[in-house]
């Protein structure tokens, strides 16, 4: 901004010092406004004389009406790319508590147990479905890179927990091996076809190694899977479960947490709708801190460049536009002529500047968003896009008050009269 602003003032001094002195002090010379290709077409297909006189004052400064329309769009972009986030966190939260993860409460053992622990959790009050969880803490290696991770043994018929990647759909693993999440094949720099060694941490020191069948870009943590056939002959023990996803009706969820929570062989309850009170209070307040940021940076963007060519165009045409008042003009006319460019300006820059914003919510993704902990999504709604293009209107709206009392306050008898 220092370096824009500083820029714009030494071209300008640099002008005016280069104007000879007996020039300066002779009135403005009258802009030449030929007859070009531009003046042809709006002849021919604009018949209203304001609407031409607007079109004509755009063609004959260029640079000046690209860089208003992209002032512009730049706040919708900003705009843009700060709601998106929103959009974002809702689909998270939409695979994250409604595709994947189902249950009302899961239950972790303290050390793994047999099947009939599964028997025991089902005949608790409120139970309504049991399935169980096969979790085993794991170092997983590939050359000199490795990450600490849990490996899970999947069912292929769970209904509580799912495989669901970033699109929200459901992705089944390979039968055959091993599937990585896409976060920890990244991590590993590993793909479909690699070996990578992996090393239990139950204390026993048992390592194997693993082809990878598949990869899944599931939507958070390091995730490697397996068939839940096939874990306990990789941990060299016979069937066994380390927890359990439990569906509870509704009004047994607080006693049943108090039963579980008191359990001897118990390590921790998660009782899935805390956890989405958490998820919900923690995301979505960073998410408006940086909304608030974004919104009130794209208005002042939105509002000043608005002002700013609005200002520079009445001062450089108030005689032209003092002459039409004492021709006859209403101000309603002379004001169409001033706010009909800055209009035009928005008509212009606005897709844009939701296209821009587009791209930077991806660039954002792709730096940002594929983390060891989660990966966000690129969703962008209408709540976004809305939002684009309404908040620089409202900002352009604001700014155009005072110049519509700039306009009705012009002097007629002072503008037209000639300096010396």
């Amino acid at each position: 901004a220092v370096a824009s602003g500083l820029a714009g003032a030494l071209g300008a001094l640099r002008r005016l010092l280069a104007l000879p002195a007996a020039q300066a002090m002779r009135p403005e010379a009258p802009a030449a406004y030929a007859h070009g290709l531009t003046d042809r077409l709006l002849a021919a297909r604009i018949r209203s004389p304001v609407a031409r006189m607007i079109a004509r004052g755009l063609a004959h400064q260029p640079v000046r009406t690209v860089l208003g329309a992209v002032g512009i769009g730049l706040g919708a972009a900003v705009v843009v790319a700060g709601t998106f986030g929103f959009d974002a966190v809702d689909r998270m939260r939409e695979i994250m508590f409604e595709r994947a993860s189902r249950a009302d409460v899961t239950v972790v053992l303290k050390e793994a147990q047999g099947l009939d622990v599964l028997d025991a959790l089902a005949a608790l009050p409120g139970v309504i479905r049991v399935e169980p969880v096969r979790e085993v803490a794991v170092r997983v290696r590939h050359g000199h890179l490795s990450r600490q991770t849990a490996l899970t043994g999947v069912e292929p018929a769970a209904e509580l927990r799912r495989i669901v990647d970033l699109e929200a759909r459901i992705r089944p693993i390979s039968d055959d091996g091993l599937t990585l999440g896409a976060s920890l094949a990244f991590a590993l720099s590993v793909g479909v076809g690699d070996t990578v060694d992996m090393e239990f941490l139950d204390g026993r020191a048992r390592r194997v190694s693993l082809r990878i069948a598949a990869t899944v870009a599931d939507i958070a943590g390091l995730g490697a899977y397996v068939p839940a056939r096939l874990l306990p002959a990789l941990v060299g023990a016979g069937d066994f479960v380390t927890g359990a996803d439990l569906a509870v009706h509704p009004d047994s969820v607080d006693a049943l947490y108090d039963e579980l929570a008191h359990a001897p062989g118990v390590s921790a309850v998660n009782v899935q709708e805390a956890t989405r009170r958490a998820f919900d209070d923690t995301l979505r307040q960073n998410f408006l801190i940086v909304l608030v940021t974004l919104v009130v940076f794209a208005s002042v963007l939105s509002a000043g460049t608005v002002y700013n060519a609005g200002r520079v165009t009445l001062s450089e045409r108030a005689r032209d536009l003092a002459s039409l008042r004492v021709l006859g003009f209403t101000r309603g006319e002379v004001a169409r002529m001033l706010f009909g460019e800055l209009a035009v300006l928005a008509a212009v820059g606005l897709p844009f500047g939701l296209l821009v914003g587009v791209g930077f919510a991806a660039a954002t993704v792709a730096a940002f968003g594929n983390t060891e902990l989660f990966r966000l999504p690129l969703v962008i709604g209408p709540r976004s896009l809305g939002a684009g293009l309404l908040l620089p209107l409202a900002a352009a709206v604001v700014a155009a008050f005072p110049l519509k009392r700039t306009l009705d306050r012009i002097d007629l008898i002072s503008v037209l009269k000639t300096r010396e």
